[in-house]
């Protein structure tokens, strides 16, 4: 599964330190830890909506997962970041997935 997440500049996410490649925590619980991601990169912008104060990267949740109903959002243990998304790059990816997600049928 490739996902999206917002950080700020310097790869930094609530305090947390993260680097390129695998990061590992010890939980994960989307209310409460673990490392967060979104499936849909617009949900990125609820969390790091200041574009000119943020970072986004592909990324890939592996490990122990949980999702909830708020959004997209994913909480993993193992968190491989795998780039960094250039503006363009992420409003591409925004452009993707809207379209993916408006011609979904209503029924699977």
């Amino acid at each position: 599964m490739i996902a999206y997440k917002g950080m700020c500049p310097g790869m930094v996410c609530l305090g947390y330190q993260l680097k390129m490649g695998l990061n590992v925590t010890e939980q994960a619980n989307c209310q409460a830890n673990g490392f967060h991601c979104a499936a849909n990169p617009m949900d990125c912008l609820r969390y790091y909506g200041d574009f000119q104060n943020s970072e986004y990267y592909l990324v890939r949740p592996c490990g122990d997962l949980d999702e909830d109903a708020v959004d997209s959002r994913i909480s993993c243990t193992q968190l491989w970041v795998l780039r960094k998304l250039e503006p363009q790059e992420f409003f591409r990816a925004q452009r993707a997935s809207s379209e993916i997600f408006w011609h979904l049928p209503e029924k699977l």
